[in-house]
């Protein structure tokens, strides 16, 4: 996988991540959007886009010595974006959704590892 990819994914990872915790409720009307929605759908979202994000971290700064500081400001950012929601009309604060967040960083760190010969050789 070719630096400039990963750096690209790491990016679209940030992006989505930002624009689905910190945008507004009137824009994101999931109801216009998508037809589907079940008890939890917001968990899952969480957990989908920090999984990519904690996917793209370990691709792009898979050899830095500071890993595991940089996995635990990412975390903080996750927790940080669910404290930002206090300020942004129609949404608001959700500590579960912020323990989706820190379990999909997790996890895309834990698919990545397992996955490494096949995904970084590549």
């Amino acid at each position: 996988m070719s630096a400039l990819y990963k750096k690209v994914f790491l990016a679209f990872s940030f992006t989505l991540v930002c624009l689905a915790t910190l945008t507004p409720a009137q824009l994101l009307n999931a109801h216009h959007v998508m037809h589907v929605s079940f008890a939890g759908l917001d968990k899952v979202v969480h957990f989908s886009v920090f999984l990519l994000l904690g996917m793209s971290i370990l691709l792009v700064f898979e050899n830095h010595p500071k890993l595991v500081e940089i996995f635990l400001f990412t975390a903080l950012f996750s927790l940080a974006t669910e404290a930002f929601q206090l300020f942004i009309p129609g949404r608001h604060m959700d500590i579960f959704d912020g323990f989706a967040n820190v379990l999909g960083l997790l996890s895309g760190r834990f698919i990545i590892v397992k996955r490494r010969p096949r995904i970084l050789n590549s």
